[in-house]
C-alpha cells in the first residue's frame, strides 16, 4: 500500500478504504500544487479483502507522466518537476515535488554533493526497482527546500506522453 503521505490529501481516504475480495475502488480528484492533474486511485483487495493483501496503485493522467522504467507504473507528473539539475548514483536526476506508487526504505544520514541529509531510498511499489530517494531532513538551512521532495534518477524513468502534448 502507498504510504498516505505520498498521496494528495483528497486521495488519502480512498486509499485507506477496505474492500471485498477482488473489488476495485476508483476515485478521481483534481489536484496539484502546479495546476490540475487527474488522479485515479485503484485499490484492489485480494484473498478475503484484508489490509495485508490490498494493493493500491495511483494512475496519473496528464500530457506527460513519468513512470517506472522497468514496469511502467506511474510515479509523478512533469508538472511537479522542480529541477532537472541534480545528480544521482547513476547520473542525471530530477527533483520533484511529489511521487506516488513508491515504497520508502529506512531513514539514513547520507553525505550528498550539497552536504549531509537524512534520506529514504525510493523503490517502485510494483517491481521493487530502486528509483532514487526522498529528503526527510536537510541539516543546512540553505538546503531545507528539499525536505519532503523526491529525487528520481533519469535512467530509471520512462516518460509517457499523451497525444497532443
Amino acid at each position: 500500500m502507498i504510504p498516505s503521505m505520498l498521496l494528495p490529501q483528497s486521495m488519502q481516504a480512498a486509499a485507506a478504504e477496505g474492500g471485498a475480495s477482488d473489488r476495485v475502488v476508483r476515485n478521481r480528484a483534481r489536484t496539484s500544487s502546479r495546476g490540475d492533474i487527474d488522479i485515479t486511485v485503484e485499490s484492489v483487495s485480494k484473498q478475503g479483502g484484508d489490509d495485508e493483501n490490498r494493493e493500491t496503485t495511483v494512475h496519473l493522467q496528464g500530457p506527460k507522466i513519468y513512470s517506472c522504467g522497468s514496469c511502467r507504473t506511474h510515479l509523478t507528473s512533469s508538472d511537479d518537476i522542480i529541477s532537472k539539475s541534480f545528480h544521482g548514483r547513476n547520473g542525471r536526476a530530477y527533483l520533484f515535488d511529489s511521487g506516488v506508487n513508491v515504497t520508502l526504505g529506512e531513514e539514513e544520514d547520507r553525505m550528498l554533493m550539497t552536504g549531509l541529509h537524512k534520506v529514504c531510498d525510493l523503490k517502485c511499489s510494483r517491481c521493487d526497482s530502486l528509483l532514487g530517494w526522498t529528503y526527510v531532513k536537510a541539516y543546512e538551512a540553505s538546503q531545507k527546500y528539499k525536505e519532503g521532495k523526491f529525487i528520481f534518477e533519469k535512467m530509471g524513468l520512462y516518460l509517457e506522453e499523451s497525444e497532443g502534448a
